[in-house]
């Protein structure tokens, strides 16, 4: 992708700035001078310019490479195309029918912190069932996700309120 002209011109001032204590550096004279000293703050300044300019101006890592090469940063180019975000991934297909009680088993462990104590037997039961048809030791699969609705009434939220109504669904579709 090439810089505009505007952005290669930025990327040629912040270069000066950049290499400028290197340059100093070849000739000895200028080494712990006043004005070594303030080209390598106008250095640092200039450096840190050209990452914030590279991270909001150019849209892909192309461009954030080729300005941090201009700018007189190799180092940091390479490591913008090494860091470069991977394409998304396909979304997942959709699920074929309602999910296992495991399933929401975990997903209620996973938002609700701190179960309340009368809820986490059932809960813990509710890891071992598929579906309402399943059975944990004596108990029906619907009895062990109704006593846990049961024990769940201080567990609230858009999440809990989400997943007691899938449950409370699956209750009504097994009777």
């Amino acid at each position: 992708m090439k810089l505009s002209r505007t952005h290669l011109a930025i990327a040629q001032s912040l270069r000066a700035d950049i290499t400028a204590p290197a340059r100093m550096a070849s000739a000895a004279r200028w080494c712990g001078s006043e004005e070594y000293t303030a080209a390598q703050d106008r250095a640092a300044r200039a450096t840190s310019l050209a990452r914030y300019l590279m991270q909001h101006f150019a849209r892909d890592a192309e461009t954030r490479a080729d300005f941090a090469e201009h700018c007189g940063l190799s180092a940091l180019a390479h490591t913008v195309i090494d860091a470069a975000p991977t394409p998304p991934a396909p979304p997942a297909p959709a699920p074929t029918g309602p999910r296992s009680i495991a399933t929401i088993a975990r997903e209620i462990k996973r938002t609700w912190p701190k179960v309340y104590f009368g809820a986490v037997p059932y809960l813990d039961a509710m890891f071992d069932l598929r579906d309402m048809r399943d059975a944990y030791m004596h108990d029906s699969a619907s009895s062990v996700v109704a006593y846990f609705l049961g024990n769940a009434k201080t567990w609230r939220g858009p999440d809990a309120k989400r997943i007691k109504a899938e449950l409370n669904a699956m209750l009504k579709g097994a009777k």
